[in-house]
């Protein structure tokens, strides 16, 4: 594993963490979905855990690791664990929603995709709870398909 792609998303981290206001909150999740790269389309679930700090108006930031595992097996017979750092920007849409873009670094267990960009969204669904629908593309190296992950989630907010 490279950690030289983290670079970039930890500094960003770095630089939220310090420029961000009091108003803040941390969030976990169970989520569950597909990947498919390859030809091949496997289902995947996972854990996410992550930090967003709400600005003046609309804007948020934040920050997520996610650690997602296939449950069946690529044509080559091997499973994969994917492990993601994940920055994350966007706006709060109308009450308890917010829509973004993400984009960070991929550790696998199989192959290498040193990056994902994608998007989501997220909806509150009581005072802590909220639900989660999210996108990204893995960009793959050498001789690697790049690959795509949609996956869906239910989370709770600190």
């Amino acid at each position: 594993m490279n950690l030289k792609h983290f670079s970039a998303p930890l500094a960003l981290a770095a630089l939220i963490a310090s420029a961000a206001p009091a108003m803040a909150g941390a969030r976990v999740e169970l989520r569950g979905g597909i990947l498919s790269e390859g030809g091949d389309t496997v289902t995947v679930g996972g854990l996410a855990a992550g930090y967003d700090f709400d600005f003046p108006g609309p804007v948020f930031l934040g920050g997520e690791v996610s650690i997602d595992n296939n449950f069946t097996s690529l044509s080559n017979g091997s499973a994969d664990l994917l492990v993601g750092l994940s920055a994350r920007a966007g706006i709060k849409v109308g009450v308890g929603g917010r829509a973004y873009v993400t984009g960070g670094g991929t550790l696998r267990s199989v192959e290498n995709s040193p990056y994902h960009a994608g998007a989501g969204y997220q909806q509150a669904i009581g005072p802590s709870l909220y639900l989660k629908a999210e996108y990204r593309h893995l960009f793959a190296t050498g001789v690697n398909d790049p690959g795509d992950l949609v996956v869906a989630g239910v989370g709770f907010k600190f």
